[in-house]
């Protein structure tokens, strides 16, 4: 009697034991998939949120980067064709004697054959590079007004900006129309960082009258 009682318990213990073994494996299993699924999770939000930034990246010309709003691919290359565009004719249009040959250099980065050959042509004798150089004259542009007049639509661009040409009280004005197009190239240095090359490039001078 006594046996078939011990016997009785040992089974109901083995029981238990059994159920919480189980139970524990349950536990564990179901642990071990809510923490899995946090980390996934987790590493999907980062993921997403760093291609988020990636696409907003925006580098100037001293090599910082903005990426201070979430906004789609699209605003995002407007934003760097704008900076890329400011940054160029900046080089090529507002200068001094001490570094207009350095800018002319990195600005024929930027561009293929037909920026060339408007260079070369102010830099001829009587050009406007060749009177800043010969008179010590200082060329700024108005910024502003550029990126106010700056359109772009599938990669071909248009804009017109006021350009001072003086020194001293003697100041020349000119308004200058550019339009062209922008290819997609390798990324080259701080000029250059998302890779942008201007082709088909028509510039127009014309003398500045306050009065039209």
């Amino acid at each position: 009697m006594e046996n078939n009682e011990l016997t009785k318990i040992d089974t109901y213990l083995i029981d238990v034991r059994a159920g919480l073994i189980k139970n524990k494996i349950i536990v564990i299993t179901a642990a071990c998939c809510i923490v899995l699924s946090i980390v996934v999770c987790a590493m999907i939000m980062v993921s997403g949120q760093n291609k988020a930034i990636e696409q907003i990246r925006i580098i100037d010309r001293q090599g910082y980067s903005y990426t201070s709003e979430i906004i789609d691919g699209q605003r995002a290359t407007q934003l760097q064709m704008r900076a890329f565009l400011l940054n160029f004719c900046k080089l090529c249009y507002q200068f001094d004697s001490n570094n207009i040959e350095e800018n002319l250099n990195r600005a024929l980065q930027l561009g293929d054959g037909t920026v060339s050959g408007y260079i070369k042509k102010h830099q001829e004798p009587g050009g406007i590079y060749q009177a800043v150089t010969s008179l010590n004259r200082i060329a700024k542009i108005n910024e502003p007004e550029f990126l106010n007049n700056l359109q772009i639509l599938n990669n071909t661009f248009r804009s017109s900006f006021q350009q001072a040409i003086g020194s001293g009280g003697v100041i020349d004005r000119y308004m200058v129309y550019i339009t062209g197009q922008l290819v997609y190239t390798t990324p080259a240095g701080l000029d250059n960082p998302n890779g942008f090359l201007i082709t088909n490039f028509i510039e127009t001078y014309e003398k500045y009258n306050p009065y039209e």
